[in-house]
């Protein structure tokens, strides 16, 4: 019962808060359940790693992160809920519709997405990996600390990892399970990477409707077809079966959820530079790529770089250059931050 509530409570919140980032950045626009949710799930994991990180630094009680992100999301909630009651209410009303419009293939492509949740589900893996972004959510959770115990031994560190320094991603989790009860490692390993295949999902949906003149029925085959692309690409690190059976761990986020929506955003903005809430769409996912895996600072400053650098030629004003600093900056502030590290700029010493 634990474990389902905290799936609907997560699943509730990012709902809304990507409703809300829709209609604060677009409010002329109508509510899309295929945006709304995948800007939810990176506006989440925006606000994780502005929050996570000064505080790991500070080393304060994983309790204090728990509180402030329970603050933020509940005072989200409900001024989105109070003003945009309306907006959500339709988005829901218009829900039958959206999926009758789709016929036959929205068949095929909800097999495809139970076929793929279900292994989400089932699937159990045992990688090196999952000794850190697993074990860091159990040992935070268990430990009431952030990042000063190492996560394979549980023996007390001396100093930060800074290779996870920026990866907030399992502190999400272990605030989670210290919130809901539900225990850091069903949280961890089922009850995000399902509504992460899901967002995924929901991203290619998206692409599917700018690449086919948003028919939908083309958009649910465009989805369908991903699908069984997935099913049959087990190269590690590729959004494949990696993604699907290590959820868990941030570089399988970064492909399969930042560089789709990186992707989805650039490819609308190349041809409409008017969405604003596309922009912000980047930013988040800017933001949320250095939350899920310290990879992000090799590969994001080269992704979104060339994909800024496509909407500035093509327009060659000052407002690209702008916004092309805008949605750079993250990363390269955090690839910065690390270069200080590593030089003893900064300290990442543990004050015990």
């Amino acid at each position: 019962m634990r474990i389902a509530a905290a799936f609907c409570l997560q699943a509730f919140a990012i709902l809304i808060l990507g409703a809300g980032l829709c209609r604060l950045f677009a409010p002329r626009r109508p509510l899309s359940w295929s945006l709304a949710v995948p800007f939810g799930f990176l506006g989440l994991f925006t606000l994780t790693e502005v929050l996570a990180l000064p505080l790991t630094l500070l080393q304060v009680p994983l309790s204090v992160f728990t509180f402030l992100l329970t603050v933020c999301l509940l005072a989200a909630a409900a001024v989105i809920l109070f003003r945009r009651r309306a907006d959500i209410k339709a988005m829901f009303v218009r829900l039958p519709r959206l999926i009758t419009a789709h016929g036959a293939a929205g068949l095929l492509m909800a097999a495809a997405a139970a076929f793929q949740l279900w292994i989400t589900f089932v699937y159990v893996d045992y990688s090196v990996d999952a000794g850190y972004y697993v074990g860091k959510a159990a040992t935070d959770a268990w430990t009431n600390r952030m990042g000063l115990y190492e996560p394979t031994t549980g023996t007390a560190l001396r100093s930060l990892n800074l290779r996870y320094l920026f990866s907030c991603f399992p502190d999400y989790n272990a605030a989670m399970a210290q919130l809901t009860g539900a225990p850091a490692i069903l949280q961890a390993k089922k009850i995000i990477p399902l509504i992460a295949v899901a967002v995924s999902l929901l991203i290619f949906y998206r692409i599917g409707l700018k690449l086919f003149a948003r028919n939908p029925k083309a958009a649910g085959l465009f989805v369908f077809f991903v699908s069984i692309i997935r099913f049959w690409s087990g190269t590690l690190f590729t959004d494949g079966t990696f993604f699907i059976t290590r959820t868990y761990e941030g570089k399988a986020l970064l492909a399969g959820v930042v560089i789709p929506a990186a992707l989805y955003a650039f490819l609308v903005l190349f041809d409409d530079p008017s969405r604003t809430e596309l922009r912000f769409f980047l930013l988040a996912a800017s933001v949320s790529g250095i939350c899920f895996s310290s990879t992000s600072l090799v590969l994001l400053p080269f992704l979104l770089g060339a994909g800024s650098a496509s909407l500035l030629l093509r327009r060659r004003n000052k407002k690209e250059l702008l916004w092309a600093v805008i949605i750079l900056l993250p990363v390269l502030c955090a690839l910065g931050m690390y270069g200080l590290f590593k030089l003893h700029v900064l300290s990442a010493a543990i004050r015990w």
